[in-house]
């Protein structure tokens, strides 16, 4: 039980497939946790490696993951630990609230503790009567980050 890393996904693509095998009689063993934190240090590197979108009012969302201080705890953590496209930091040494305090508290650490919540995806089919039926839906005009 655990990820299991697909291979030939293409060229620079690490991809993991989840697996749960389940024995006759035995429970299924718990998934991995959603949210978790990891220890890093900045050491040689000029930057943390990260593309972040701050639009968020609290966090902020991994859009890529480059080379840096990420991408070495990453080649060093069991997949599940992994820091990815997608996940959320929710937190850079305890502080909290706004993209821009954690943004700061980046710019202002050799070593950090960062907590990281993983997103998920799911897919919703909207039905009308009509091409004019609104869906219900708004958006901000303006984004709110970077």
């Amino acid at each position: 039980n655990g990820e299991v890393e697909v291979q030939d996904a293409g060229n620079s693509v690490k991809a993991f497939l989840r697996l749960k095998i389940q024995l006759a009689g035995v429970e299924l063993p718990p998934d991995p946790p959603n949210e978790f934190e990891i220890n890093l240090n900045k050491g040689k590197y000029k930057t943390w490696g990260l593309d972040l979108d701050t639009q968020d009012s609290e966090l902020l969302f991994v859009t890529e993951v480059k080379h840096g201080p990420f991408a070495r705890h990453n080649d060093g953590a069991k997949p599940q630990d992994h820091v990815i496209k997608g996940d959320f930091i929710t937190s850079v040494n305890g502080i909290t609230g706004s993209p821009a305090a954690l943004l700061n508290e980046f710019k202002l650490s050799a070593k950090v503790t960062v907590g990281i919540c993983r997103s998920f995806e799911t897919a919703m089919i909207f039905e009308r009567a009509d091409n004019n039926t609104p869906l219900g839906l708004q958006f901000p005009k303006k984004p709110a980050g970077e």
